[in-house]
């Protein structure tokens, strides 16, 4: 099990886009993950799950994740909340265009 505590600082929090990239992410990896926030626990593979526990910019939440890449999980979903979402879908478009073959 790994864990990692992490400010949000998306500027809108964890709604919408932000929320949508978040259980993207998530959903990538094989192992288990939760969001703790204000006592409670919630299911980060869920869209519902994410947008209900109502995270806002500068709210502190804990990231668990348990299995398979978790360490790596757990650090790529603070990275994303930590930063602009704008500066991560530009990462991330970067890197599917390095692991692309080049076109003739």
């Amino acid at each position: 099990m790994y864990r990692l505590e992490t400010e949000v600082l998306t500027p809108t929090g964890l709604h919408a886009g932000p929320a949508r990239q978040f259980v993207q992410l998530a959903r990538r990896y094989p192992c288990e993950v939760k969001i703790l926030f204000r006592g409670r626990e919630y299911d980060a593979k869920s869209m519902i799950g994410v947008l209900g526990a109502g995270i806002n910019r500068h709210d502190r939440i804990r990231i668990v994740c348990k299995g398979q890449g978790e360490e790596e999980l757990c650090r790529a979903l603070a990275d994303l909340v930590r930063q602009d979402m704008n500066a991560f879908q530009v990462q991330q478009m970067q890197k599917q265009t390095e692991n692309q073959p080049p076109q003739a």
